[in-house]
């Protein structure tokens, strides 16, 4: 099950559970490439892992047991990681050093994902979900301060109305996200920070798949369409213009047993990571950002969601 779906199937058990009890992606910054941040699955659960800007020898960062470590991003400088964790009832926010150490907890109850910070590193907007809504969220860097910038309030029984993949733009004027209504359904849409300006930029029926990025120069936005779950399609890579318009289809697979889904640009602007199952099982990917000469970086069980990083 996706991440976000596990999320909001947690959600929907924690509500039943208060109405008892009562009578619930970041943006790639100009540089040289750095490292490379993904979930891979060990065991029962994912990991965090790194792996240097050419793919090479992985590095665990996390060994966590009972929960799955899953979508971190970089901050700016290198310095740290956000990532989120999965719990059998709740999803958590957290930051580590590049090293897995110093693992601070931000959001300690709740259902919080998908963290990714602002270009100056200050903040961190993420998805929560509420008993009656799923909806983005910022707060600083350290936790405190939270600010709601979407209201997406769930409409009742069969439809998600959820957000997923935040990620800012490189001016940090505009936040890129993913609002889901169903399986069918699904749409990039930008905001700004403020809450102000809500705009959809791709159609309801395209749909929209896992995760979304800006190129570092801000003039083109990554994701995939349609979602995975979708049945008898196939995802595919595309980009756009924060306007909506220039759409480009990066990969072309038709096969409906592949899926390709987005995750990241490296920070010199010249590649494009994806995720791809076209060998059984989906592996990191790097292409150029025309889609040409993709080139395989991991070989584990099931890696997704990178993030590159830039040099400290």
């Amino acid at each position: 099950m996706p991440h976000h779906a596990r999320r909001v199937a947690i959600a929907s058990a924690v509500t039943v559970l208060a109405a008892m009890a009562a009578g619930p992606a970041h943006a790639t910054l100009p540089g040289q490439n750095g490292p490379i941040v993904y979930w891979d699955q060990v065991g029962d659960h994912h990991q965090v892992f790194t792996m240097g800007p050419e793919g090479g020898p992985a590095t665990q960062l996390t060994h966590v047991t009972g929960a799955d470590a899953t979508n971190a991003a970089w901050a700016p400088d290198a310095s740290r990681l956000v990532f989120e964790q999965d719990f059998a009832d709740s999803a958590r926010i957290f930051t580590m050093r590049p090293d897995g150490s110093d693992v601070r907890s931000l959001t300690p109850t709740g259902l919080q994902g998908m963290p990714a910070y602002s270009p100056n590193g200050r903040r961190i907007v993420f998805d929560r979900t509420l008993p009656d809504e799923d909806a983005l969220w910022t707060m600083k860097a350290d936790g405190s301060d939270l600010r709601q910038v979407t209201h997406n309030r769930k409409p009742g029984k069969g439809e998600c109305r959820c957000e997923g993949s935040p990620v800012y733009s490189p001016r940090s004027d505009r936040i890129a996200f993913v609002r889901s209504i169903d399986d069918q359904r699904a749409a990039l849409f930008s905001v700004r920070p403020d809450g102000s300006g809500l705009r959809r930029l791709t159609p309801w029926s395209m749909g929209v798949a896992g995760k979304v990025d800006w190129s570092p120069d801000g003039r083109r936005i990554l994701f995939s369409s349609p979602q995975f779950e979708r049945p008898n399609t196939t995802a595919n890579v595309y980009t756009m213009r924060p306007d909506g318009t220039g759409l480009v289809q990066l990969t072309h697979d038709t096969d409906p047993k592949i899926d390709n889904g987005a995750d990241s640009y490296s920070p010199d602007g010249t590649k494009i990571l994806f995720a791809g199952n076209r060998t059984g099982s989906f592996q990191i990917y790097a292409m150029g950002v025309d889609g040409s000469d993709p080139v395989q970086l991991t070989h584990g069980t099931d890696a997704h969601w990178a993030n590159w990083g830039r040099q400290r």
